[in-house]
């Protein structure tokens, strides 16, 4: 063999043993990962062992995926955060907001706006996010912006143009979720840019709207090559105000949606739970439903991470964590006691 076909047969196996080292996120064959939020504060971001050996301790069952914060208004890596859930034993979902402070929901940030991070405004903070994860270099979730069709945070298409289809790029598209798709496809392109190959990326739109609709899910999918888990958002109810949605009722219409965009990539549950309120709905009885049905019904889902806080808005509180009742407790532990539920990835 010349040495030009030697050097090329050097190069072309080195090259095939760095993407066999290449972190990444595996996907269940058999099974769900059993995730969950823990309480992490104000900016979501206060990541202890203590919060998630509670939750594991309430639960009767380890946790391999945990989810925390990033606002990008922090300016940080989170590295101390992925630490402590790495030595806890699970992989890190991230849910990266590109929201800054005083962090108030239903409210235009126009600085943090898609607009501004395709005019460049974030491109510093995003490198250096992107060569520390690179140097951290294991595997790791993130869910950019989530819940961009819904209507709490300021990144959603409603407050970026809606359905209004003259103010940004394709006059015949919605700008609203036009704009999103192009912040998406921005921040995870500059990313990879920089190298990095240890993050699993995740789309996650709020599971209500999925109506035939300017707003609807569908409009907002980055597409595949940007995509590596299908997410949904999905609460019975957050806030007393909020409708009680029966969980067929809240994920079939979305699971149906994700499919039809993508047919084989995971999905999971990115953030889901239910609020303690008697007046709107049962939660003992929501859970061991949604337990049921994910069950049989959706076998596409392969996590499922638990939003477990509270919230208290005008001296009133909103739990929504596991053990808000004894009955929600019972509920839980009886839902994620099978060997279906995966502790560890």
């Amino acid at each position: 063999m010349k040495s030009g076909g030697l050097l090329f047969a050097f190069f072309a196996a080195a090259l095939l043993l760095l993407a066999g080292c290449t972190p990444h996120v595996p996907i269940p064959s058999n099974g769900i990962y059993h995730g969950a939020y823990c309480e992490f504060g104000p900016t979501w971001d206060d990541v202890a062992a203590s919060n998630m050996n509670d939750f594991e301790a309430s639960a009767q069952k380890k946790l391999a995926v945990v989810g925390f914060g990033c606002f990008w208004g922090q300016n940080y890596f989170p590295r101390d955060q992925l630490e402590k859930i790495r030595e806890y034993g699970a992989i890190p979902l991230i849910y990266w907001c590109p929201w800054g402070p005083p962090y108030e929901l239903e409210t235009e940030q126009p600085a943090y706006s898609p607009d501004s991070i395709l005019a460049g405004r974030f491109n510093g903070y995003i490198k250096m996010w992107a060569d520390s994860m690179k140097a951290w270099g294991k595997p790791v979730m993130v869910a950019f912006a989530p819940e961009m069709n819904g209507w709490l945070h300021p990144w959603n298409g409603d407050l970026n143009g809606g359905d209004v289809a003259t103010g940004f790029g394709d006059p015949t598209v919605p700008d609203g979720p036009e704009r999103f798709i192009a912040a998406y496809r921005y921040v995870v392109d500059s990313v990879r840019k920089q190298g990095v190959r240890s993050v699993a990326w995740v789309f996650a739109p709020n599971a209500l709207n999925t109506l035939d609709d300017w707003n609807a899910i569908r409009n907002y999918y980055p597409g595949d090559a940007y995509v590596d888990w299908l997410g949904m958002v999905a609460f019975a109810a957050r806030y007393d105000w909020d409708d009680w949605m029966l969980f067929d009722s809240l994920i079939g219409p979305a699971y149906a949606q994700l499919d039809t965009l993508n047919g084989t990539k995971p999905m999971m549950l990115a953030e889901w739970g239910a609020l303690e309120w008697p007046d709107l709905g049962n939660k003992a009885e929501w859970l061991d439903t949604a337990f049921a049905a994910i069950k049989s019904r959706y076998p596409r889902v392969k996590a499922a991470v638990y939003w477990h806080d509270q919230e208290v808005i005008d001296e009133e509180v909103y739990d929504r964590r596991i053990d808000s009742s004894p009955e929600a407790l019972a509920a839980y532990q009886d839902g994620v006691k099978e060997g279906l539920w995966l502790e560890r990835p």
